[in-house]
């Protein structure tokens, strides 16, 4: 264990309250500073003259994990803090299934949660970014969370732009954690981890497109994602899959939502002062049939079990995520091809 990481434990297991106004709600708090060392001299926290410290990041924790992350601000490059009610599916999705020495390619990594879980399995883990900050942060996650003899063999993270084009390996396993959320044409300082485009999916879309040809013959593409659509059915069903199963691909599709909400009565709820030309968008949506929240969870490949399998899954909560917890309950099998 890192002495950093040691230290959050202690932290969190002795002082939890301290822990939370620290590194949750961004207050400073007196404290002894030989309790916490080590975060000083990483400059994780900084402290004053009365032993008075504050935390240059807030935290996620998950399990025995701690992950530096951003405040939220109003840059561009914010590093996204996870949500509880995301991972607690997506961790079971991406990492359960995982074997020692399977290779695994994250695309769009983040702060480092699912590739530095995987390297926790012994998995080897290429994790890639656009963001630069990002990918800073999750070197330093990885640090942080690693044993350091594991790092080299179990975790690589890199430029997304470089990677690609160098990308020859083969994977076992690519998670997408990408930006899902659809975005007005006309919105200003746009982050990177929420612009999907206008009709959202767009990072996706072109991932699949570009990463497919890179798994092994039993590999698998995952990703958790948001997809517009119309009342019954999401855009993504309609229209990416469906073309890559004329190509031979099978996919699996989880539906996490029996009634899928409203877009645009979401976002209006949101940001209830909008402009014109966010109005027009949201019409367009509406005319498009683009206009409905379909949460999904989708694996392809070549050799699934079914060639193409819909269930139906629910959620015990409801955007945008403020409930404590997550459970999901299998409520029925829609379809199976």
């Amino acid at each position: 264990m890192s002495s950093i990481k040691n230290e959050l434990t202690l932290l969190f297991s002795n002082w939890p309250d301290i822990f939370n106004r620290l590194f949750i709600k961004n207050e400073a708090v007196e404290f002894p500073l030989s309790e916490v060392r080590h975060l000083l001299q990483a400059r994780i926290l900084t402290a004053d003259a009365n032993n008075c410290m504050q935390s240059h990041y807030k935290i996620y924790r998950r399990l025995n994990s701690f992950f530096l992350v951003d405040f939220k601000n109003l840059e561009p490059d914010q590093v996204f803090s996870p949500y509880d009610e995301e991972t607690n599916i997506c961790a079971p999705f991406y990492i359960d299934p995982i074997q020692k020495n399977e290779r695994i390619l994250e695309l769009g990594t983040g702060c480092g949660l699912y590739g530095i879980l995987a390297a926790q399995k012994y998995a080897q883990v290429t994790a890639i970014d656009i963001n630069k900050k990002a990918i800073a942060y999750a070197r330093r996650n990885a640090e942080i969370n690693l044993d350091s003899t594991m790092i080299a063999p179990c975790y690589h993270v890199s430029d997304a732009r470089a990677f690609f084009n160098q990308f020859s390996e083969q994977y076992d396993l690519i998670i997408a954690s990408l930006p899902y959320m659809p975005c007005p044409p006309s919105h200003q300082n746009k982050k990177i981890y929420a612009d999907a485009g206008m009709f959202g999916n767009e990072p996706l879309q072109r991932a699949i497109h570009a990463a497919l040809h890179f798994l092994k013959p039993q590999g698998r593409f995952k990703t958790y994602t948001m997809s517009l659509g119309d009342r019954t059915i999401a855009q993504l069903e309609k229209e990416c899959l469906p073309a890559l199963e004329s190509q031979g691909w099978s996919f699996k599709i989880t539906r996490l939502y029996k009634d899928p909400p409203h877009f645009p009565t979401w976002y209006k709820k949101q940001f209830p002062i909008i402009a014109n030309d966010t109005a027009e968008w949201l019409q367009i949506l509406e005319d498009k049939h683009c206009a409905y929240m379909h949460y999904l969870l989708v694996e392809i490949g070549f050799q699934l079990p079914q060639k193409c399998e819909i269930e139906l899954r629910e959620y015990n909560y409801s955007i945008p995520y403020r409930c404590p917890t997550a459970a999901l309950q299998n409520l029925e099998k829609v379809k199976t091809l």
